[in-house]
């Protein structure tokens, strides 16, 4: 299947495309973006320009996004500015106005919520949900199958099956809807949960 490119997108001939990509108006991808097959990136998202890193005027490596994911309106994902790639997984659904700053790492099925800010270097584990207006301090890592609760300011790692509100954010208990949907079955769930 071909990929779908509006004439109102501006994406580099140097980009590196899979198949089945549908690419909305208005959309930006630099040259230093690599995408994999079947994503759906809407109107006015930009892809790959400059890290917001004091003294950084060009990209520094690679955006690379996996096969599957949806990437709303107005998101901005940032090139690295630190290591080599930012990277984004499969099948995600990175909802509109969401910001992916310089060196992130986000793993297969995370959701982002309209809003999210993920400072730089930012990794975030699979099956992993983020609610509206989360935002995450650089650094930080958010391990698989958590929740973070919408308006959440995260200054510190968070364990995989965590579910974390507040600001600052704090561990308010497990993740078990999320478990469950991850396909963790019960008697894993309970183990996990054993200290409730």
């Amino acid at each position: 299947m071909k990929n779908k490119i509006s004439s109102f997108a501006y994406v580099s001939p140097n980009a590196i495309f899979g198949k089945g990509n549908i690419i909305m108006d208005g959309v930006i991808i630099r040259d230093n973006v690599v995408i994999g097959d079947n994503n759906i990136i809407f109107p006015n998202a930009m892809i790959g320009l400059t890290g917001e890193v004091k003294g950084e005027t060009e990209p520094n490596g690679k955006v690379i996004i996996g096969s599957d994911n949806t990437i709303r309106e107005r998101v901005s994902i940032h090139s690295p500015s630190r290591s080599k790639e930012t990277v984004i997984g499969n099948g995600c659904y990175i909802m509109n106005g969401s910001h992916i700053a310089h060196d992130c790492k986000l793993y297969n099925d995370v959701v982002l919520a309209p809003y999210v800010i993920l400072g730089g270097m930012v990794e975030v584990g699979y099956h992993t949900n983020l609610g509206m207006g989360v935002r995450i301090n650089p650094r930080n890592k958010v391990g698989k199958v958590c929740m973070i609760g919408s308006g959440a300011v995260v200054t510190k790692d968070v364990p995989n099956f965590e579910k974390w509100s507040g600001v600052p954010a704090s561990k308010m208990g497990y993740n078990i809807i999320g478990m469950q949907r991850a396909g963790i079955n019960e008697e894993q769930i309970k183990k996990i949960c054993a200290d409730l």
